[in-house]
């Protein structure tokens, strides 16, 4: 009965305050626990590591299958504390090390490191366990960008030209671009490209994951254009009669080196001007020429014309082949052929150029020939004996 009086007794003491008065009770209370709060963060905030890369000490780019870096430690738990140092690269523990630091000590250590298979790019990882927190710091390592060149061959000559392009970049690039010039491109490593004519620039973008580099190589590629021959000739003389010798003349461009003639007449030759003799007929004449980058061919069809040859066949006739003298002969040419020319010798020592010339004789027997002449030659007919005269009578 005492104590539950009692209980109500304080209740009922409470329960008197004023509103002022509780207030101030409550505050009072808030201000203890906040302060103690306070306390507490205050300790546990003095409770951390610091963990850190030295700038400088390490680079993106592996020294052959090694890195190497610097790093720090420095505690600022109250109490000396036991600390699990892991070093990992792409996820594979590489190291790991237990370290112990009073408060506010501070050491340094250098690690070089095997990047062993780790496949590039690849995170190097540092990592400090304490019995109150974890803390982690890393760097990238990627690969070593390259250095681009390369070497063609051939890079002069004719059209159509076929180079040969040599990668020589260096730091292992995964990656080509290369630009010809022309327009083309070419995404492998070794490509082989063929130019026409002109001159080219070339250049090789070569890449891998740790960037990439350009070489230009400027009027690299030289290519000339073909100078095909382009075949003509001439001929002193295309028709007449057998037989007919023709002298052809090389007028051909573009310096041929050689030359095929075929005459029509299933002969042919081989030097640069040749002369030829044709029968009768029409003949076409083809011209082959060559040089280093080609051949060209020209036909003329029936160049050639040839006529028989058609001489004179000599013949004549007199009107008196015998008599008195004086016997005045006449003579009559009766040759073929269409003779244009006319020689006669009478036997006497008389001789004419006339067609149908008159000769007189005196006592005595004659020999008479006749040469007649036209384009085509000559031919002579000779009669023995062929004139008798004998002397006059006197009574």
């Amino acid at each position: 009965m005492t104590r539950g009086s009692r209980r109500s007794s304080a209740t009922g003491r409470f329960g008197r305050l004023s509103y002022l008065e509780k207030v101030i009770i409550f505050t009072i209370a808030l201000g203890v626990v906040f302060t103690a709060g306070l306390l507490v963060l205050e300790s546990r905030e003095e409770r951390f590591t610091s963990l850190y890369l030295v700038p400088g000490s390490y680079t993106n780019y592996p020294a052959g299958n090694t890195t190497a870096f610097s790093y720090g430690i420095r505690s600022f738990e109250k109490e000396r504390t036991s600390y699990d140092l892991k070093v990992s690269v792409g996820g594979r523990l590489v190291d790991e090390q237990a370290k112990t630091l009073d408060p506010g000590e501070a050491i340094a250590g250098n690690e070089t490191i095997d990047i062993g298979a780790a496949g590039l790019p690849a995170q190097v990882s540092l990592q400090l366990t304490s019995p109150y927190a974890s803390y982690e710091v890393h760097y990238w390592l990627k690969e070593s960008p390259p250095v681009a060149a390369f070497s063609a061959v051939p890079t002069t000559g004719k059209e159509p030209l076929n180079v040969t392009f040599t990668d020589l970049s260096t730091n292992d690039p995964g990656s080509w671009n290369w630009k010809f010039g022309d327009g083309s491109t070419s995404t492998e490593e070794n490509p082989v490209h063929t130019f026409a004519s002109g001159t080219f620039t070339v250049s090789l973008v070569a890449g891998n994951s740790g960037g990439s580099d350009e070489r230009v190589m400027d009027d690299l590629v030289v290519v000339l254009p073909l100078q095909l021959p382009l075949a003509s000739f001439t001929a002193n003389v295309t028709h007449g009669k057998e037989p007919l010798v023709v002298g052809f003349t090389d007028t051909s461009k573009n310096y041929p080196t050689s030359w095929k003639w075929e005459f029509g007449d299933d002969s042919i030759s081989t030097v640069q001007n040749p002369v030829h003799s044709y029968s009768p007929g029409n003949y076409t004449v083809n011209l082959t020429v060559a040089n280093p980058d080609g051949s060209d061919m020209i036909s003329r069809e029936n160049l050639i014309t040839v006529g028989e040859r058609n001489p004179p066949v000599a013949a004549f006739t007199a009107d008196i082949q015998y008599g008195t003298e004086p016997l005045t002969v006449t003579f009559t040419d009766r040759s073929e052929n269409g003779p244009t020319t006319w020689s006669w010798k009478f036997g006497d020592g008389g001789t004419s150029h006339l067609q149908d010339p008159v000769h007189t004789y005196a006592t005595g027997s004659f020999t008479v020939s006749l040469t007649v002449y036209n384009a085509d030659g000559s031919d002579t007919v000779t009669s023995e004996n062929f004139i008798g005269v004998m002397p006059r009578l006197i009574v």
